[in-house]
């Protein structure tokens, strides 16, 4: 039951990782949408680690 509540949800997070990454959301829209995701994957109890969803190329905390 799980993978069939998770699968959406990385689905979105996905999804708006792209829309940032093209440029049509910033950094600000994008942080608190992942911070819902987290709290529903912890919920789950299935909290994974996303490398690629945390931090965009150009965000100075990669350097």
């Amino acid at each position: 039951m799980r993978c069939l509540e998770l699968a959406p949800l990385q689905g979105e997070r996905d999804t708006l990782r792209d829309l940032r990454d093209a440029g049509r959301i910033d950094d600000i829209v994008l942080r608190p949408a992942q911070e819902v995701h987290d709290v529903e994957e912890v919920r789950l109890g299935t909290k994974a680690y996303h490398p690629t969803a945390d931090t965009s190329p150009d965000d100075p905390a990669r350097s």
